[in-house]
C-alpha cells in the first residue's frame, strides 16, 4: 500500500513538473519549481485551516496534470 501512495504521490508530483515545463520553465529548475507550487497550495489551504482538502486537491490535480500530459505526448 505504501508503495502504491509513493508511486501516485511521484505521478502528482511529474503532473506539476510537466505544468513547469509547459510554460517554458527551466529543465533543471522544474522539478524544484514543482515542489515549490504544491507546497505553496498546501500552505495556503493550511492557513485557512483546511489543509487536508489542500492535500487532497494538490494530489488530485497534480495526477489529473500528469494524466493530461501524458496524453498530449
Amino acid at each position: 500500500m505504501t508503495m502504491m501512495i509513493a508511486i501516485l504521490f511521484a505521478l502528482a508530483l511529474l503532473g506539476f513538473q510537466q505544468l513547469v515545463m509547459f510554460f517554458k520553465g527551466s529543465q533543471y529548475l522544474s522539478w524544484l519549481l514543482a515542489i515549490i507550487m504544491q507546497s505553496l497550495v498546501v500552505y495556503i489551504f493550511a492557513l485557512a485551516h483546511q489543509l487536508r482538502i489542500g492535500i487532497w486537491l494538490t494530489f488530485v490535480s497534480g495526477l489529473i496534470l500528469a494524466i493530461i500530459f501524458l496524453w498530449l505526448e
